[in-house]
């Protein structure tokens, strides 16, 4: 039990970090707006799809 706890423990964080890279990768790039909606129509064609 404990351990299968752990793991989604871990996976949270690894996903928070991941997303915490990419929202400072993008101030960088200068594209912050045209990401969000590059990933928006991602969702509507993963929707629709």
């Amino acid at each position: 039990m404990s351990k299968k706890k752990d793991f989604s423990f871990y996976y949270s964080i690894a996903l928070l970090s991941l997303l915490a890279l990419i929202i400072f990768m993008q101030p960088q790039a200068g594209e912050t707006i045209p990401d969000l909606d590059e990933v928006t129509s991602v969702e509507g064609v993963i929707v629709n799809g």
